[in-house]
């Protein structure tokens, strides 16, 4: 096949090229956001995949009329789907095509309006395998294509060294974190720190992450805890002609429930928080999208109190919402009242909705303000906060109902917070430890962390460089633990606790492990060269004796216990872990494991 004309061969394909498309979740609703437009029968041309075909056009002169033959099949098809109309189509551009004659806005736009399609539609997938065309007016034609309403995304993100510099330079709106550091998210603590660094990153320069390859409930669930909006994968659903998740939400809380015992997201709510949390949640009337506008400007006239209505698909998963503001200024405009009158509330949506986070009930105070505040905004761009159950809507949270949450949060942790680490103090340590005794219904895990050697490197280098270790400690436990799965505290002195959902014992040591390699790496930069050439100094004990200290390492004493129903005493777990501490101590730099089950399941070990 391959000696046949390069003529012959683009007529076959013509034939036998299809598009299917792959949808994109949000990881809380479950809701499908998009659907990735992608190739299929290429094979039967004698094509080893899609990329196959696109470096045989080039090699042959036909890159362009492949490249718009795709985009053609792609918006047909696309528009056949009739997806909601908040669904966009994420479609691959070819970069050595942007903005030359074979791609200019102006041609897409012809395209799409051919097609009827919006360019609000669209997100073009800018690819890391090739420089993209335009030279020094890239930039200046981005900006085009994005006032046209035409979105970008950087996709394969963090397989090549130029990532950083288009992340920067071309201001994407959304990223695709390669499937290579998506597979192993749910057993590797190192991937996880990676992947909360970049999703971080992407977060304070607003722009929304889409975990690739998600091909199981393990991987799902590690990225949701580590920021991730949206995934995509043959877990949520492989690539067909026609998704069935554009009718119906992915199941994200039986998915969820796969990986998480019974009572997980739940069994916390009698705390002060949650039990805060809810008094402030609200139930406004919800609308839905086969409710006349009538109906809906009857809702807002009866209901005076409330300023935010919830809009909803036909499984019960929020969409957006409605505010009086918006619909007062829609009314007001000249035929405004009258086009509504004969609408239902779907015809409007493109006019009325506004965005809303959606956050699962029993996510924290800290976890549910992230959601609505992009990292560094001054405000945020969502009007609420709407709490979920099992995936579907289950209230509202109004902007005034997030400030409160904010002030009880910041309030609550300045009153038993460390002044110099701001962790949490013994007061809320202690009652936290209460609350998982008696809440936790899943085995979990106390840590305690004591640094060695401390006293005598701060009796040697000063306070000012003993506040700098602890700083550093802090600093590193926050982010090799800073999720909703873990409560971080500091004791006093060199002493730090925390607790943790602990349904893998194996994987919690490894994480507490690499935590303690990675403190006593990182605390050599704070010794004088001479000091860290020897390998330590010369101090005095408490007895006021000359002593050799070695440099800082940490011993930890990691207990597991078990969940309500085995009764386990405070006092008793206090001893336990004391004790632990001690062997640690003893071996230095050690992390001590045991359970406080009664009977043949106890257990202690050495790390």
């Amino acid at each position: 096949m391959g000696l046949e004309s390069p003529g012959r061969r683009f007529e076959q394909l013509k034939v036998q090229l299809a598009m299917v498309f792959q949808p994109i979740i949000d990881v809380e609703t479950g809701r499908c956001c998009a659907v990735e437009a992608l190739m299929r029968g290429v094979g039967e041309v004698g094509f080893d995949s899609p990329l196959a075909v696109l470096a045989w056009a080039e090699r042959v002169g036909k890159l362009a009329e492949v490249d718009a033959l795709v985009r053609a099949r792609t918006l047909a098809a696309f528009k056949a789907l009739n997806a909601p109309t908040n669904v966009r189509l994420f479609l691959n551009l070819e970069n050595r095509l942007f903005a030359t004659s074979a791609l200019t806005l102006e041609t897409l736009l012809a395209e799409l309006e051919g097609a009827d399609v919006a360019p609000g539609a669209l997100v073009l997938e800018i690819s890391e395998r090739h420089a993209l065309a335009g030279g020094a007016t890239l930039e200046a034609e981005l900006a085009r294509w994005r006032a046209a309403g035409i979105g970008l995304a950087l996709d394969d993100f963090g397989i090549e060294l130029s990532n950083l510099d288009r992340l920067y330079t071309l201001a994407p709106e959304v990223i695709k974190l390669d499937k290579q550091f998506i597979r192993g998210l749910a057993s590797e603590p190192r991937l996880v720190l990676f992947v909360k660094g970049v999703v971080a990153l992407a977060r304070s320069l607003g722009v929304k992450v889409v975990a690739e390859g998600v091909e199981d409930a393990d991987v799902l669930k590690a990225c949701r805890e580590v920021g991730c909006q949206y995934v995509q994968g043959y877990f949520i659903e492989a690539p067909t002609a026609v998704p069935s998740l554009l009718r119906r939400p992915f199941e994200v809380a039986s998915a969820h429930d796969a990986t998480t015992p019974a009572g997980g997201s739940h069994e916390r709510q009698g705390l002060p928080e949650q039990q805060f949390l809810l008094e402030q949640l609200s139930q406004p009337p919800v609308l839905t999208l086969d409710m006349a506008m009538s109906d809906a400007l009857t809702l807002f006239r009866q209901n005076a109190a409330h300023s935010h209505f919830p809009v909803l698909d036909a499984h019960g998963v929020p969409l957006g919402v409605v505010t009086e503001r918006m619909l007062r200024r829609y009314v007001y405009s000249p035929y405004g009242y009258a086009l509504l009158q004969k609408r239902t509330v779907n015809d409007q949506l493109a006019h009325l909705l506004k965005p809303c986070s959606s956050v699962t009930l029993g996510t924290s105070a800290a976890g549910m303000i992230e959601r609505y505040y992009q990292p560094g905004a001054l405000r945020s761009e969502h009007e609420g906060v709407c709490a979920l159950e099992q995936g579907r809507y289950a209230g509202f949270w109004t902007p005034e109902a997030i400030l409160s949450a904010l002030q009880w949060r910041d309030m609550n942790q300045a009153r038993d917070e460390n002044p110099l680490t701001r962790l949490p103090g013994n007061h809320t340590i202690e009652r936290t430890l209460r609350e998982y005794l008696t809440h936790t219904r899943t085995d979990w895990a106390t840590v305690y962390f004591d640094l060695d050697y401390f006293k005598p490197f701060n009796d040697h280098y000063g306070f000012r460089r003993g506040d700098e270790v602890l700083l550093l400690f802090a600093r590193l436990l926050e982010s090799h633990f800073s999720d909703d799965t873990a409560f971080l505290g500091h004791m006093g002195g060199d002493d730090f606790v925390m607790f943790m959902a602990c349904p893998e014992v194996e994987k919690a040591c490894i994480e507490v492990t690499a935590l303690l390699a990675t403190f006593s790496e990182e605390v050599r930069a704070l010794y004088s060269a001479s000091d860290l050439a020897g390998g330590g100094f010369m101090g005095t004990d408490r007895s006021n004796q000359s002593c050799w200290f070695p440099l800082l390492t940490t011993s930890a004493a990691l207990l597991v216990v078990p969940g309500r129903g085995v009764p386990v005493s405070e006092q008793r777990l206090l001893e336990t872990s004391v004790l632990l501490k001690g062997v640690a101590k003893v071996e230095g730099n050690t992390l001590c494991c045991a359970s406080v089950y009664p009977g043949p399941q106890a257990a202690a070990a050495s790390v």
